[in-house]
């Protein structure tokens, strides 16, 4: 898989309807992706927020407790992801910035798409966005 891309990188989710659509809308955001063979992608989001270095060595939520520990990027993926097929070259549709039926809360995200084809699972590709107001 080749790149991808989201523009804008901030944007308004959209109250109802779809994860995905092909229809522009003053909500979401077009995201470009390039595939070297036609493919079907599943796409998921993950949230990503601030962390500390847990007593496993894992990036864990802050609290109390590890506030003197090493900073890192926790991300949790969230649950649901919806999938688009694709042809080779490039690809767009709009994400609506929902996800599993419910629109995402206000933060920072990464999209991350993994092409599949004939039972085969693709290079993964990833870019961030945030969810304003």
């Amino acid at each position: 898989m080749g790149d991808e891309r989201i523009a804008p990188a901030a944007f308004r989710a959209a109250p109802h309807g779809a994860s995905a659509t092909a229809a522009t809308s003053r909500y979401g955001a077009n995201v470009t992706y390039t595939l070297n063979m036609a493919a079907t992608v599943r796409f998921t989001v993950v949230e990503v927020s601030p962390g500390r270095s847990g007593s496993s060595g894992q990036c864990v939520r802050p609290t109390q407790a590890n506030q003197r520990t090493h900073a890192c990027t926790l991300q949790v993926p969230l649950p649901g992801s919806f999938t688009r097929a694709g042809h080779a070259g490039t690809n767009h549709f709009r994400f609506t910035g929902r996800l599993d039926g419910n629109k995402l809360a206000t933060g920072a995200y990464r999209l991350i798409a993994t092409p599949m084809t004939g039972g085969q699972t693709g290079l993964t590709a990833s870019t961030a966005f945030r969810i304003i107001g």
